[in-house]
């Protein structure tokens, strides 16, 4: 899953829509319009929210008062990142009250760092791997695209690429790369039409090739992960046979910073810890 995101220091906007049980936009029971002037806390302002940090830690209470309607049931506010914010996946708790049943939502932002370290790099290796299909698109949807591929594999360090081990640039990179092909392909399904302005663009040929490139890319990756395990922090190399010991014991990572090459321990499948080298080369 991708999340949006936001760089310390700058603003996102945070929102929440409402629907009644027949799927129609609903305003909360407790609403407050602003026009009262009376106090505003969350026993009689709705909706209201709180933001948790990467760790669970309330970070702010966001009162009624301070909630903007946007039309009916939508209602959001903008939250400025602090400077001194820590990296990670932050939570929306929404609370408010429909119809008297209690409604509790949770929405998700990521807080990074600088984009310069970490987007940029990702999207020069994806837009390397695209080569002359990359002026198909425009750096918005390279960003988007890159997005993508973090949802598909993980995100992407603040620290930078290099903080991740070569497997997992790899398939950064191969997945941003799939993602920009399905967004060229997109592109020409509703740019053109065939006969349009009495010309006749014949799109079979290269929809397919795309597209079966698209579906190459996805069975490569499912077959990639095999061998490999996510434990939501890095991708660690552990052959089939492996025992599955391995899923429930903290690893220590050794990743080298300037290499990305992977040194982590892994479980063999007599249980004995290996010290595995594990050096794919991401541009084969």
């Amino acid at each position: 899953m991708a999340f949006a995101q936001v760089v310390i220091g700058q603003t996102i906007r945070c929102s929440v829509l409402y629907k009644s049980g027949e799927n129609i936009p609903i305003d909360p029971d407790g609403w407050y319009d602003g026009l009262t002037g009376s106090p505003v806390d969350s026993t009689v302002g709705e909706p209201y929210a709180q933001i948790y940090d990467e760790n669970e830690a309330l970070q702010v209470f966001v009162p009624a008062s301070t909630v903007s309607k946007k039309e009916t049931g939508l209602f959001y506010f903008d939250y400025v990142v602090p400077v001194i914010a820590s990296i990670g996946i932050y939570r929306i708790r929404w609370y408010a009250y429909v119809s008297q049943v209690p409604i509790i939502y949770d929405d998700y932002f990521k807080v990074t760092a600088t984009p310069t370290a970490t987007s940029d790099t990702l999207i020069t290796r994806i837009k390397r791997e695209l080569k002359d299909l990359s002026t198909e698109l425009d750096d918005l949807e390279y960003a988007d695209a890159q997005m993508d591929s973090e949802g598909d594999v993980m995100p992407v360090s603040a620290l930078g690429l290099a903080w991740h081990n070569q497997w997992e640039i790899l398939w950064l990179t191969k997945r941003g790369v799939r993602h920009c092909l399905q967004r060229i392909l997109n592109n020409w399904l509703t740019k053109f039409s065939i006969g349009k302005a009495g010309k006749s663009l014949s799109l079979s040929d290269p929809s397919r090739a795309i597209m079966q490139r698209i579906d190459q890319i996805d069975q490569t990756w499912n077959n990639a992960r095999k061998d490999h395990w996510f434990d939501g922090v890095h991708w660690i190399f552990r052959p089939e046979q492996s025992a599955i010991t391995s899923v429930s014991v903290p690893m220590g990572y050794r990743v080298d910073t300037w290499t990305g090459a992977d040194h982590t321990l892994y479980y063999d499948s007599h249980g004995h810890l290996v010290d595995a080298y594990y050096d794919e080369d991401p541009w084969l």
